[in-house]
């Protein structure tokens, strides 16, 4: 049953600790940051409740990197949403991380874009 996303880790406990769900969605800005969202995954990792981090086209670049990251983190990791953005929207938040093959890759390093 879809719940939406958590806002806050407050907004989770009962749906964790009663194992009301499988997984848990949410995302980095909504949560309140990647502290809050680590203590969001390290309660739902005691009750076997995988992450589902949110991953739409109204959150920047940025944000999906940090999820990303975040992903690669914590031992409860189970699926991240990925929506293309806009090629507009790329331009103005160049990023690294790749989409291909049903994996969403974050890049290590990326040669810097000059701005003239």
């Amino acid at each position: 049953m879809p719940w939406g996303s958590i806002q806050q880790h407050w907004d989770c406990k009962q749906l964790i600790e009663e194992q009301l769900i499988d997984y848990i969605r949410t995302t980095v800005v909504h949560a309140g940051g990647i502290s809050h969202l680590r203590r969001i995954a390290a309660l739902a990792e005691i009750y076997h409740v995988k992450t589902g981090c949110h991953g739409a086209t109204d959150l920047s670049p940025v944000c999906m990197a940090a999820a990303l990251h975040f992903d690669l983190a914590i031992p409860n990791f189970g699926l991240q949403e990925y929506m293309r953005h806009t090629p507009q929207t790329d331009a103005v938040f160049p990023h690294a991380y790749h989409f291909k093959k049903a994996s969403c890759t974050p890049a290590i390093s990326r040669p810097r874009r000059r701005y003239q």
